[in-house]
């Protein structure tokens, strides 16, 4: 999980992973990042990283990240 962290996190000169959206699954946070050819998720329960996942650019987990935000703004707007 090191290596994944370093990646998405842009240590050692690695800098083309870019932060998106998030969303919240319980307590979990789960961020999700761009990193060129497909995606990370990483999950994060008080302050600890759980996993990382890599995903493909069509998965269709992106969904999700979007139903959140669109419940988001249906309670704020």
């Amino acid at each position: 999980m090191e290596n994944k962290w370093q990646h998405i996190y842009g240590l050692k000169g690695n800098d083309h992973c870019k932060f998106v959206t998030y969303r919240k699954d319980g307590e979990q946070t789960i961020s999700l990042w761009d990193c060129g050819s497909f995606f990370a998720e990483l999950y994060v329960l008080n302050k600890k990283i759980l996993k990382i996942e890599g995903i493909e650019l069509d998965s269709c987990r992106i969904d999700l990240y979007i139903d959140y935000a669109q419940k988001q703004c249906d309670r704020n707007c």
